[in-house]
C-alpha cells in the first residue's frame, strides 16, 4: 500500500508533460470550433462571406 501511495504522489507532482497535454487540448478545441463554423456556413463559405461583406460595406 505504501508503494502505491508513493507512486501516486510522484505522479501528481510531475509536471513535465502538462504543457504538451494543454497544447493538444487547445488544438482540439480550435479544430472543433472550425468544424462547427464550416458546418454552420453550409458548405458555401464564399456566399456567406459575400453576404457579410455586402452588409458591412
Amino acid at each position: 500500500m505504501r508503494n502505491i501511495h508513493h507512486a501516486l504522489s510522484r505522479l501528481t507532482r510531475d509536471r513535465s508533460g502538462a504543457t504538451a497535454v494543454e497544447y493538444c487540448l487547445l488544438i482540439a478545441i480550435i479544430a472543433i470550433a472550425v468544424a462547427g463554423l464550416i458546418s454552420t456556413m453550409g458548405g458555401h463559405p464564399a456566399d456567406t462571406f459575400g453576404v457579410i461583406a455586402s452588409r458591412i460595406g
